[in-house]
């Protein structure tokens, strides 16, 4: 069975409506914040990924969270999920400022900015699909 096959199995049994994607999403973004934002002040957390993976990670873990706020905020205009990603990123570089053992870094930042980029096309995609259903 194709990825094509797939998707319209999907949505010719309703499993997946736009509107049930679009609260998951939400779900789904919230934990991952979280996850960032709580998971980030237990000790040790810095020191998870040695460089220069942890440059993937963010570039990853962000391009998720682009993923996800297209996908909750689907009238939200791309460039607008971009700066949010980018805001996120700052807030979490910001954060880290007040946590013993961690550090803010601007290149983790470019790396959030990048994943969160790298997402853009990604949202359109899953946006252009989801219009098709």
């Amino acid at each position: 069975m194709t990825a094509t096959h797939l998707l319209n199995y999907l949505n010719t049994n309703i499993l997946i409506t736009p509107e049930r994607l679009k609260f998951l999403a939400l779900g789904m973004l919230i934990l991952v914040i979280a996850g960032i934002f709580i998971g980030g002040e237990a000790p040790g957390a810095g020191s998870l990924f040695p460089p220069p993976w942890d440059k993937v990670v963010h570039f990853f873990a962000f391009g998720t969270i682009g993923v996800l706020a297209g996908l909750a905020f689907p009238r939200l205009p791309l460039g607008v999920a971009w700066v949010l990603v980018v805001l996120i990123g700052a807030a979490d570089e910001l954060h880290q400022l007040f946590i013993q053992g961690r550090q803010a870094g601007l290149d983790d930042l470019l790396a959030d900015a990048l994943g969160g980029l790298a997402a853009l096309p990604v949202i359109a995609l899953l946006r252009r699909w989801l219009l098709k259903g």
